[in-house]
């Protein structure tokens, strides 16, 4: 079976900056979420290329989100330590209940 590939025009280009080569990109279709495929590109003007196998309908009213592929990105943090800023832009008090990250040595 040949391959097929989609290319999506994104209006406005992509914003988000972790988006990258490799995601797996879906649309939300009726509360449920539809795989397009692995992106192979991203273009300038926010044109993405997409291996879209089952070849999955993309119209301009369409929400799109994207994934990580776990086999590629599968590590948490590395390192010995972090330093991490938090701020409380609101006019009221607020609590935090907890903050929690997983870390890995670097060098073992």
């Amino acid at each position: 079976m040949p391959a097929a590939f989609t290319t999506i025009h994104i209006q406005g280009g992509i914003q988000n900056v972790s988006f990258q080569i490799g995601d797996i990109l879906y649309k939300l279709q009726d509360q449920t979420l539809i795989k397009i495929g692995k992106v192979l590109s991203i273009l300038d003007g926010g044109a993405i290329k997409v291996e879209n196998v089952d070849e999955v309908d993309v119209s301009v009213d369409d929400f799109l989100m994207f994934a990580k592929d776990m086999a590629v990105n599968n590590n948490s943090l590395t390192g010995y330590y972090a330093k991490v800023e938090m701020e409380n832009t609101s006019t009221e008090p607020i609590e935090l209940f907890a903050l929690s990250s997983e870390a890995t040595p670097s060098s073992k």
